[in-house]
């Protein structure tokens, strides 16, 4: 039996992939004027100088298919070679793959290769001239979700963007600044751009979306096919699943995956999965229509604030997870009796109604019947985070046993996510058994979610009796810092710098004025926290400290506009949190006017009331204006006001937020071991910031919650080859960097070592 696999080995730094797709006629590439990208992902061959092409135009994507990008891509070489221009495609076949299967960016999927035209007009021949080529007719393509299809081309697209250089943005005829390219993910001109093919009208008539059912909420979104939630004419809920026509992976298609799910739903009938309604196609693409069934992701069940062991009262908590835990086991039992191999268990794909505390299966595209080997030459998906480097060993149930562990320990945290980089589950199964140390989850459950991973011959049936069981954790072990983390992390970080793996980002903010939406002042203000004798450096000159006074009135004018409900750009908390904390460190460093002080103290407030959300006597701090989704950390939460209104109350003896910074404090103790470790994006901004108000304020009530989130950094670290690597946000990588890695991690162990 196939699967998808996961790569097993630990990417150190940037990933580089390896080329493996060339163009046919390419016999010696010393031959032509070829650039990368800084990864490898792309390779581009210069038929016209870098230097003629434009900072913005009309571009043109060429799609294909797994099955026919070889073809396509020496018809497209042949034509840029013939008419000098330059062109850039996806080089790395597996990429590619990952492409054409759907599982890409939505904003990259389909687009094999990139044509950049000088002008408009050229760009206007050069698409006709593509038109023309029979050969390029008769191959197909992915459509691609940003662009405009050209007339009735199955392989041609073009829309308006940047072609050249770091900056992003669409700028008018004045050389102004109108809006930064893929904001949005459909076709979209400036105004002062004419449609360059205003006939160009490719319409399907659809015979059932929005006729029969009405999609009203996106549930899903990927290239290959979506998920909503829809109506039907007389307004029962139902769900309304797509599979897009033409992506493969060369083993399967998404139409035929949807087309299982199909077959399974109608032919087993239970109430714990959707009821087939309908299926139909409306061009190429297929639909499927099923039942609502009612319920959250485990993710969202989790996060419930009622559902913390620690805050609520344990025993009721207990309770209703050994009911859930307890259907969803005897469901899981009951498709196994009936000899069937689920295939993709994950908390995407079961949901949770706590309601009335039962579980349902809502997608079921890999399941099938065993049939003596029937499932042998079958690919199969899984989505990471489920599933160790084991599973291909195993017999089909058993690889759902597998799974389901793991979909239990995503019932309680986000251990699964460092499968991501660590495929043994070590990783996870460590993080896991300390978070449920801490929290008072009740061993039973641990023991289930192990025995379930590593005992595949366990009979569920006898399972649930582990239910019984009432064993739970207690902290016996008294925190004491963490040396042999610390050396091993310094010891890696000098190997790194021997090797030039690690390379520190050099900061210029005199080539851009736009601190709002730029990520350079993050950046400096990062380095400014690191030494702090950096100010001068990055804000000695006057135009300087000027432009980030006149973002901080700007941000206080659009504030004023959030707060009276009108339609504005709805700013990222961590832009703001950047701008205010230089501007703080500029007002102390060269000194400020009352008006300045005043203002400064105004944008705060303004943060303070927009976006700070208080629960449970917690206080969080929303990532954006609308956003449901709170943050603890450094980057956009709690640490980083909290940091920031200490600098307040330290440079400008300004007390008026004392009880504030209090709540902030205690709200942060309490999240002891957040998803990751990094300084800017984790664990370790949240110490930063508590061990900077314990300094501040000489309070030590907080030291054993400090110590203890110290201690609880080795669990986000991954050892390789002989090294130590603090695991990246994106769970991806070992991280080396001051944000993310080795060194902001070894820049808070010194900062916090002294209340040990």
């Amino acid at each position: 039996m196939r699967y998808m696999n996961i790569n097993s080995k630990l990417d150190i730094g940037n990933k580089e992939y390896q080329t493996s797709i060339l163009p046919t006629d390419v016999k010696d590439i010393k031959n032509y004027n070829i650039s990368r990208s800084s990864n490898n992902y792309y390779l581009q061959f210069n038929f016209n100088k870098y230097e003629d092409l434009p900072h913005q135009g009309f571009k043109i994507h060429i799609s294909a298919t797994i099955f026919n990008y070889q073809k396509i891509l020496d018809l497209i070489f042949d034509f840029c070679n013939k008419h000098k221009i330059s062109f850039k495609y996806i080089s790395n076949l597996n990429e590619l793959r990952k492409n054409f299967s759907g599982i890409s960016s939505l904003w990259s999927t389909g687009k094999f290769i990139t044509m950049y035209p000088k002008t408009n007009e050229q760009f206007i021949s050069i698409i006709k001239q593509l038109y023309c080529i029979d050969a390029l007719k008769v191959e197909k393509g992915i459509h691609v979700l940003t662009d405009k299809r050209y007339e009735k081309s199955n392989n041609i697209f073009y829309r308006y963007g940047v072609i050249k250089g770091n900056d992003k943005y669409i700028y008018n005829q004045k050389n102004e600044r109108l809006y930064k390219d893929y904001k949005v993910l459909s076709y979209r001109l400036p105004q002062f751009i004419n449609e360059p093919f205003p006939t160009n009208k490719v319409k399907i008539d659809a015979k059932y979306v929005y006729k029969k059912y009405i999609p009203i909420k996106a549930l899903n979104s990927k290239a290959a096919g979506s998920v909503f939630l829809a109506k039907t004419k007389d307004g029962k809920l139902c769900v309304l699943k797509t599979a897009a026509h033409g992506y493969s992976d060369g083993k399967t298609t998404p139409i035929e995956k949807l087309k299982n799910e199909k077959y399974i739903i109608k032919k087993l009938k239970l109430n714990f999965i959707p009821k087939y309604i309908d299926d139909f196609y409306e061009g190429e693409d297929y639909f499927l229509v099923e039942s609502y069934m009612q319920g959250m992701e485990v993710g969202d069940f989790r996060a419930l604030p009622q559902n913390d062991f620690k805050t609520q009262e344990s025993s009721k908590v207990t309770i209703k997870f050994k009911k859930i835990i307890n259907d969803l086991i005897n469901k899981v039992n009951k498709l196994h009796d009936m000899n069937i191999f689920i295939g993709d268990i994950s908390s995407k794909n079961i949901i949770v109604n706590p309601n009335t505390d039962t579980v349902s299966f809502i997608d079921l595209d890999q399941t099938h019947f065993i049939r003596n080997n029937n499932l042998m030459d079958k690919a199969f998906y899984r989505t990471i985070g489920y599933f160790d480097d084991k599973i291909s060993n195993l017999m089909p149930k058993e690889q759902d046993l597998e799974q389901l562990g793991y979909l239990l320990i995503a019932f309680f945290c986000k251990a699964n996510m460092f499968l991501g980089v660590d495929t043994s589950g070590n990783t996870t199964i460590r993080f896991f058994k300390k978070f449920a140390k801490e929290n008072e989850i009740p061993q039973f459950f641990i023991n289930m979610s192990l025995n379930l991973i590593r005992n595949h011959n366990i009979d569920l049936k006898n399972m649930t009796d582990e239910l019984n069981s009432k064993i739970c954790y207690k902290e016996t072990e008294q925190p004491i810092f963490p040396d042999k983390l610390y050396k091993k992390l310094s010891k890696t970080l000098q190997c790194a710098k021997l090797d030039k793996l690690y390379i520190n980002k050099k900061i210029d903010i005199t080539k851009d004025d736009d601190f709002i939406y730029s990520d350079k002042l993050k950046f400096v203000w990062l380095n400014i926290i690191r030494n702090n004798q950096n100010v001068e450096k990055y804000f000695g000159k006057k135009e300087i400290r000027y432009k980030v006074w006149s973002s901080l009135y700007c941000i206080e004018e659009k504030l004023h506009l959030l707060a009276k409900n009108e339609k504005v750009e709805h700013f990222y908390l961590e832009n703001i949190i950047s701008l205010i904390s230089c501007s703080i460190e500029i007002a102390h460093k060269y000194g400020c006017s009352e008006e300045k002080l005043l203002k400064l103290k105004d944008v705060i407030n303004l943060i303070i009331k927009d976006y700070q959300v208080s629960a449970y006597e917690n206080i969080g701090y929303k990532v954006t204006y609308l956003s449901k989704y709170l943050s603890p950390y450094l980057s956009d939460g709690t640490a980083g006001i909290l940091y920031l209104l200490l600098n307040v109350k330290k440079y400008f003896n300004i007390n008026s937020y004392n009880k504030l910074i209090l709540k902030l404090a205690r709200s942060l103790s309490k999240d002891t071991m957040p998803k990751n470790a990094s300084l800017y994006h984790g664990l370790g901004g949240i110490i930063l910031s508590l061990v900077k108000y314990r300094k501040e304020f000489s309070d030590i009530s907080l030291d054993c919650k400090i110590k203890q989130m110290i201690t609880n950094l080795e669990y986000y670290a991954i050892e390789y080859d002989d090294n130590t690597y603090m695991i990246s946000p994106t769970y991806t990588q070992g991280t080396l960097d001051f944000e993310n890695g080795n060194e902001g991690i070894l820049f808070i162990l010194d900062f916090a070592k002294a209340i040990f």
